[in-house]
């Protein structure tokens, strides 16, 4: 049973540990989509600082955020 936290100092309700789990689960569908048809992307903004300074979501954020190179061919 999962229960509420502090993480880096930060109060984590056991419902955003949810939501942080779903959110793995729909970018995990997304990386295979974009892998199936060759799509590039990368982690971007507060995704981005997270995975670098909090090894996974940042503590009081609660989405994803990525950027696309545009195919100009």
């Amino acid at each position: 049973m999962k229960r509420d936290m502090v993480r880096d100092g930060f109060f984590v309700t056991v419902s955003r540990q949810r939501i942080w789990e779903k959110e793995l689960e729909i970018f995990s569908v997304f990386d295979s989509l974009c892998e199936v048809y060759d799509i590039s992307y990368f982690a971007a903004f507060w995704t981005l600082l997270g995975a670098a300074r909090h090894k996974g979501f940042i503590p009081w954020d609660d989405d994803n955020s990525g950027l696309f190179s545009r195919n100009e061919d």
